[in-house]
């Protein structure tokens, strides 16, 4: 088969943006080439071919597009790169489309955030992140909209959990048999309790770092941050000893009444926000946490629930969603809207050793379900079946 591979959603890594569902791309694309040598792949790019992308194999050829409009560059320039590559089938890992692919087509569903959560998700396209009021509402309309006609047209759907799958049922009325439920992975390589001969003590001034701190990733509304800082909050009522909360993530996401409400809550110098941290560093940022607090209102999946097992991290996270699915029996799920079962779950941890060292050990036994090589080799028995029959 000759397959093409959209990594136009894969960019801007260098200033920060890089995001679970760019991952999910990189390790995918790079995963198929390696595991795959019967198949011709296409990468199609924007602007570069992103340092992350570097697959060693002859079967991948690289083409990039030049475009400030990864929009127009979907809906026009991809649809014609499918017909010069002579495609067999185009893969859409990142949630939107080609509407007029002129070959075989799957795309990767990772969440239903508009639909599911629609008041959390909101603030993603708000002005003060775009800077446009204008912009807000044609992003929204456009990626809501494409991924409802995507997942009426396309000839296949890989969901990355059963509950995403259980939800593009329900809200977008696709048959089940369309949808591939292919779990998403967890690079063991980097994400593990390795610390490459790194000071973590030398590690934690560089950040400026607390002793001790309780690690929360991801700063859009939907990561329920208001209840983490409430949450928070009591357990610092109730906990004997020194410790901190960081927040890691885009502030520009962040709305100014979490700002006010760290100050109302007389958390000021106690809650960090870091700000984008370097990915080459996020490891140890796990490994050195106490605690990893991942108390969301919805996931399609749930990355980060993996890396915190695979650093030995315990974790408390939510009962919604799909991460009971990726968590089993090895972290605390509590219930996102209840401030006090939240502080309870962690208070256990940071209170009781061999409750924590017990958790620990159930995370290991945990990430050995997923791995990226097994996610790959999934996908490519979607492609076939597409393709084939």
């Amino acid at each position: 088969m000759r397959i093409g591979i959209d990594a136009t959603g894969v960019w801007g890594i260098k200033d920060g943006l890089l995001n679970g569902i760019m991952i999910y791309a990189i390790h995918i694309a790079n995963n198929l080439m390696k595991i795959d040598n019967n198949n011709q792949y296409y990468i199609y790019c924007r602007d570069e071919v992103p340092d992350q992308l570097n697959p060693q194999s002859s079967t991948a050829s690289f083409r990039v597009f030049r475009s400030k409009n990864r929009k127009l560059l979907q809906q026009i320039k991809l649809p014609m790169a499918a017909l010069f590559d002579r495609l067999d089938l185009m893969f859409f890992p990142y949630h939107s489309a080609s509407m007029f692919c002129p070959c075989r087509s799957v795309i990767t569903i990772h969440d239903l955030h508009p639909y599911v959560v629609p008041k959390q998700f909101a603030e993603i396209h708000s002005s003060h992140i775009h800077g446009s009021k204008l912009i807000s509402i044609i992003n929204k309309v456009y990626w809501e909209e494409m991924l409802k006609l995507a997942a009426r047209r396309m000839d296949g759907i890989i969901a990355v959990s059963y509950s995403t799958k259980r939800d593009i049922v329900n809200i977008f009325h696709v048959s089940p048999d369309k949808i591939h439920v292919v779990y998403e992975g967890v690079d063991k390589k980097y994400f593990n309790l390795n610390n490459d001969g790194k000071d973590l003590p030398q590690f934690r001034q560089k950040y400026g770092l607390p002793e001790k701190y309780i690690l929360s990733v991801g700063t859009h509304a939907y990561k329920n941050i208001e209840g983490i800082i409430r949450s928070f909050s009591i357990i610092k009522e109730k906990y004997q000893g020194p410790v901190k909360l960081l927040i890691v993530g885009n502030k520009n996401y962040l709305a100014k009444k979490i700002f006010q409400l760290v100050r109302d809550l007389d958390q000021d110098g106690q809650i960090i926000f870091t700000g984008f941290f370097p990915g080459e560093d996020l490891k140890y940022l796990y490994q050195c946490a106490e605690v990893f607090l991942f108390p969301s209102f919805y996931e399609g999946f749930g990355l980060p629930v993996l890396e915190a097992f695979s650093c030995g991290t315990p974790v408390v996270t939510s009962t919604t969603g799909s991460v009971p699915e990726v968590a089993g029996e090895a972290a605390l799920l509590v219930d996102p809207d209840d401030h006090e079962e939240i502080a309870s779950a962690v208070l256990q941890i940071l209170a009781d050793k061999t409750f924590r060292a017990k958790r620990r050990q159930q995370g290991f036994n945990q990430v050995e379900k997923f791995s990226w090589e097994n996610a790959a080799r999934m996908t490519l028995k979607v492609f076939n079946k597409i393709v084939k029959g």
